[in-house]
């Protein structure tokens, strides 16, 4: 975890670099591989006196069954 806006993206591009394109195995489905639909920037929070970056990714994964 970091302390400033370039710690929080560098953050997400690990998740992302962990969870896009892969296709998980789920019992009894076929799964397609993970997308993402949706993100924004780190948002600044100070309001506890602690700087909290958050930021959020949508991704999408889709399966029907087997």
């Amino acid at each position: 975890m970091g302390g400033n806006a370039a710690a929080a993206r560098a953050l997400g591009d690990r998740v992302r670099t962990a969870l896009l394109d892969q296709v998980p195995t789920v019992v009894y489905r076929v799964s397609w591989s993970v997308r993402r639909e949706e993100g924004q920037s780190p948002q600044r929070d100070e309001s506890t006196g602690t700087l909290v970056l958050d930021r959020i990714d949508v991704c999408r994964l889709e399966s029907v069954p087997a």
